[in-house]
């Protein structure tokens, strides 16, 4: 039976590295790069931009490329408990990106229970600590829900810097900061031959030509550097969200058992 991996793909550098590390460990036959159709992003196919690059440079290794639409369970997400969450929470309830990327991993490990497949991977990165889900507290949370399932999470590229890094190193603990690479995704997969130009990542209209465009991530840095970090510390901003995104994971540990033992016939089940 051929091994395979999951990685989580949107088609920018992060997540295409990612993958390049992933089939550099020579133990998969196949690689599934899943991207997510969300209801607030566009362009789509431009994911698929750097996938033949990927496959020259390991063709031993199967790259498949699978667009899997996730806007009811995010709606699941958006709507479960929200009365009660936005009194709890505030403001962090009104962010639409941390309901998409969980609504992502829930999808994942009901794709990973239908295929038996036990390694996810993906682009996690630390200059995007904005979100929670990309800090160290947060992939634990992530980590910890996959294991609940059978199944081992790696984020190969997290700790990639490079110039991106200051951009965001108000965001970034002092421990954390001694243990990023100074290289960016893009560079190292310059250097590997996968991208035309080393400066990918920090040039926004080549970045957003190889990943669907989403309106949601706009809305979130709206809300998040408009709306919460004006009045608060980043440091309080991190610690309500990482108390929402542990709360909401929770929610939603027992349905993805339910799935598991009923599939089609659960409440997560009824959505896909």
């Amino acid at each position: 039976m051929a091994k395979k991996a999951i990685v989580l793909f949107s088609g920018g550098s992060d997540c295409t590295l990612a993958a390049a590390q992933v089939a550099q460990r020579g133990i998969y036959d196949e690689i599934v790069l899943m991207t997510y159709e969300v209801p607030v992003s566009c362009m789509d196919d431009n994911s698929k931009r750097n996938i033949p690059s990927l496959q020259k440079a390991y063709p031993n290794t199967v790259f498949t490329h699978t667009m899997i639409p996730v806007g009811r369970i995010i709606d699941k997400i958006l709507s479960k408990k929200k009365f009660s969450f936005v009194l709890k929470h505030g403001l962090i309830e009104a962010s639409f990106c941390l309901h998409c990327r969980l609504g992502m991993h829930v999808r994942t490990i009901m794709y990973c229970l239908d295929h038996e497949i036990t390694d996810v991977y993906d682009g996690s990165n630390i200059t995007m600590a904005l979100w929670v889900d990309q800090t160290c507290e947060g992939i634990q949370i992530v980590d910890g829900l996959y294991k609940q399932f059978g199944i081992t999470a790696e984020h190969p590229v997290f700790y990639y810097g490079g110039d991106d890094l200051f951009n965001l190193v108000r965001f970034i603990s002092d421990d954390d900061r001694k243990q990023v690479i100074n290289i960016s995704t893009s560079h190292e997969l310059y250097d590997l031959g996968i991208l035309e130009k080393k400066d990918h990542k920090s040039d926004y209209l080549e970045s957003y030509r190889a990943q669907p465009v989403c309106l949601g991530v706009v809305m979130s840095l709206m809300h998040s550097l408009g709306t919460c970090l004006p009045f608060q510390s980043y440091e309080v901003f991190n610690a309500n969200a990482l108390r929402w995104y542990r709360e909401k994971t929770a929610l939603f540990t027992d349905l993805l058992a339910e799935y598991r033992d009923h599939r089609m016939q659960s409440e997560l089940g009824r959505l896909i």
